[in-house]
């Protein structure tokens, strides 16, 4: 911006009185300012989630702004394709260290939540033993592998059986407080099942003793608002 001020100043005396070079200036003015003139090419992917202000601060040579800051504690709603609309329930303890473009490593801690039988809200305490999982994010978007795993029945509101399944949750950070994606895999035990076209949506927590008792269960609901019964959002018409 200086050098353009400069420019302008450079043109008053040049209208006023003709200098006999005024050209060779013009052009000896513009070779000297051309890095001035130089507008850097914006490092933001404008398809990944918006990013908080980040101010001048911070930014140094060798580390650039930070990425979202999703550190915190979610309730993780799996929503499978054997009984739509009676999720799987977790707290989720995420520790991430992302940059600016959305890549880095993530650590989620997943803690089961019991349920009763066809509840989504009762009693929901942590049950079981946890599932820790680190999996690498690239431009905002994750797998987390479970492998094979098991859930105990205390935290499945479908059957109350163990639950014996080889899946992994594959999405992408939509905001500071929100993740979502679809499901992959198959469950083992009790039954055989196929989990494609099941969902998950995982949204923050304010502590760990929170328990909103409607809350979304997929991508499309993940803005929306709670509609009047208990349990996932309504889903998208």
């Amino acid at each position: 911006m200086a050098s353009w001020v400069a420019l302008v100043g450079l043109s008053a005396p040049i209208l006023g009185c003709p200098s006999p070079d005024a050209e060779g200036k013009y052009n000896g003015f513009i070779d000297q300012t051309e890095d001035d003139r130089e507008v850097p090419e914006s490092k933001m992917d404008l398809g990944a989630p918006v990013l908080p202000d980040f101010g001048s601060g911070g930014e140094t040579e060798t580390e650039g702004p930070p990425g979202l800051v999703i550190d915190g504690v979610y309730l993780v709603a799996v929503d499978t394709i054997v009984s739509p609309g009676l999720p799987l329930q977790f707290l989720a303890e995420v520790t991430a260290e992302l940059d600016a473009a959305g890549d880095g490593m993530v650590t989620v801690e997943f803690q089961p939540l019991s349920l009763d039988p066809m509840s989504t809200t009762e009693p929901r305490e942590e049950v079981g033993e946890s599932i820790t999982i680190d999996t690498e994010v690239t431009a905002y978007a994750f797998a987390l592998d479970f492998g094979e795993t098991m859930v105990t029945g205390a935290a499945n509101p479908i059957t109350g059986s163990d639950i014996v399944a080889t899946l992994a949750l594959e999405g992408s950070i939509r905001s500071e407080d929100a993740w979502c994606g679809g499901v992959t895999g198959d469950v083992e035990s009790p039954i055989q099942v196929p989990l494609e076209g099941s969902n998950f949506a995982a949204t923050r927590l304010a502590d760990r003793d929170e328990r909103p008792t409607a809350f979304p269960c997929e991508c499309s609901t993940i803005d929306g608002a709670p509609g009047p019964m208990n349990g996932c959002f309504p889903q998208s018409g």
